[in-house]
């Protein structure tokens, strides 16, 4: 079995990270933490997301892991000097949304889990999800639901659109028909949240 080390799960992970924005080194590993410097290159996910879904990453491959510190963090304008290693109670700004795009059935369930999973720890009583549109997002969204109901979770197409849905926790829609909440200002794909997932 391949043994990874920090520094080659983030050279894996590289080219997704790029794409969503952002670059991180590793400046050292001691005692289970990983010490990241991290840099945003361009608009894309949120800092904070990636920085949890690479922690999930580590966990699962990196033996005696225990968390990110994120030593150093540089955003596109002004950069603060450092930041915390963890950053607790992790919220989106607006609505929170998940984009589905280019996930097949299984992964768009797992995502669906760990978004769940979050929204339900921050309180959220309302999400949107982005890119259903495709057979395999959809049929996952419906099987999604019908098993989550149970706790509460409702959904429905948002009004207007054929590819979004709108996720209710906690008590049904009154208005499925003409339901379209505020925009969101923070997107979260799928494949961020599925960093460390097999």
């Amino acid at each position: 079995m391949e043994e990874f080390s920090a520094h080659s799960i983030l050279a894996r992970l590289n080219p997704l990270l790029k794409e969503e924005g952002l670059e991180f080194q590793v400046v050292d590993v001691a005692e289970g933490v990983v010490h990241l410097r991290g840099r945003r290159v361009s608009a894309g996910a949120p800092m904070a997301f990636v920085v949890r879904a690479l922690e999930g990453t580590f966990r699962r491959y990196l033996p005696g892991f225990r968390e990110v510190a994120l030593d150093e963090w540089q955003g596109l304008q002004e950069p603060p000097a450092s930041c915390e290693p963890r950053i607790p109670g992790l919220r989106m700004s607006g609505l929170p949304a998940l984009d589905l795009a280019g996930t097949d059935r299984q992964k768009a369930a797992q995502a669906l889990e760990i978004f769940f999973g979050m929204l339900r720890r921050q309180g959220a009583s309302c999400a949107r999800l982005l890119g259903v549109a495709a057979d395999g997002p959809e049929r996952a969204v419906r099987k999604w639901l019908a098993v989550r109901r149970e706790d509460g979770v409702l959904g429905h197409l948002e009004a207007g659109h054929r590819d979004r849905w709108i996720l209710h926790f906690g008590q049904a829609c009154e208005a499925a028909e003409t339901c379209n909440p505020e925009e969101s200002v923070e997107t979260l794909p799928a494949r961020i949240l599925l960093l460390g997932q097999p």
